[in-house]
């Protein structure tokens, strides 16, 4: 009787430190157990704003910037291969995808059509969901092209939100546009301090030069005039068309032009004249 109250005892501790606690549910979850062969090796670790660096050290400050709110850091294991996976809470989608762009960098291979989800052979897996950046990296062992891609999916169709780009991106046209040169800048884009939370994409003319067009991401039109006021007054004045524009010179670069869209403040970078100005407007619909 007594081995039996034991039993029950212990089995009750045993759920109880199963069992996540309120603030445990209000951090990003990614379970992977259900994949042949995947065990979960110790409990998950949380962390927030005020304990980042204990996580990932130095690279906090960049996170924090991109409006980091909440980390996840799992354990998992299988045959011949141990799996560090942390899921990030950037706190909205733009953010995620800022924070995905860092930390992509070069020789990745793209897995996934639906899901924004980079192999980085022969270790890292990275990928986005919504305002979620997931990071796996195999510790033991080393991942494949189709192990990061499944994994990748699995976790990004888990987490609420959608995935692809954030929906900011819907300011700038799809046609004409390079493949894979989306890209969002925190500060600072083209150098300019004034140029603040910018996405951004390659275009191509029919010559076949590259140009950059860009838009100020601003949360209502009343900051989008607000922020064109402040721009006027580092920018030269400059009539393109019938549009109101400024314009820069950028070191290297040559000159960068805005557009008042009213909604949207557009620009175009890597232009070689007014009249490609006025190209890129009447081709691209911009402007007024």
């Amino acid at each position: 009787m007594l081995t039996k109250y034991l039993l029950l005892i212990l089995s009750a501790i045993l759920l109880l430190r199963c069992a996540a606690s309120p603030r445990e549910n209000s951090y990003p979850r990614a379970d992977i157990t259900q994949f042949p062969g995947w065990s979960l090796l110790e409990q998950p670790t949380y962390y927030d704003r005020e304990n980042l660096w204990d996580a990932i050290n130095g690279a906090a400050d960049i996170h924090l910037s991109y409006g980091f709110e909440k980390l996840t850091i799992y354990q998992y294991t299988r045959p011949a291969l141990a799996l560090t996976l942390e899921v990030y809470d950037q706190g909205s989608p733009i953010n995620a995808f800022g924070i995905y762009l860092v930390e992509r960098g070069d020789g990745i291979v793209p897995i996934h059509e639906g899901t924004l989800a980079y192999y980085v052979a022969p270790y890292d897996c990275i990928a986005l969901s919504g305002r979620y950046y997931i990071k796996g990296r195999a510790m033991e062992g080393k991942l494949s092209n189709d192990l990061c891609g499944a994994l990748a999916t699995h976790i990004a169709n888990s987490l609420p939100g959608r995935g692809g780009y954030p929906p900011e991106f819907e300011r700038l046209p799809r046609a004409g546009r390079i493949k894979g040169s989306e890209g969002f800048t925190k500060t600072s884009y083209l150098g300019q301090r004034e140029l603040s939370n910018c996405i951004h994409a390659k275009y191509r003319e029919p010559s076949g030069r590259e140009i950059q067009l860009f838009a100020i991401v601003t949360p209502t039109p009343e900051e989008t005039q607000l922020r064109w006021k402040q721009l006027a007054s580092k920018w030269q004045p400059v009539k393109i068309g019938n549009d109101r524009a400024l314009v820069k010179q950028i070191p290297y670069r040559g000159n960068a032009y805005l557009i008042n869209g009213a909604q949207t403040i557009y620009g175009l970078a890597d232009i070689p004249s007014e009249d490609a100005v006025l190209f890129w407007l009447d081709e691209l619909g911009l402007g007024r």
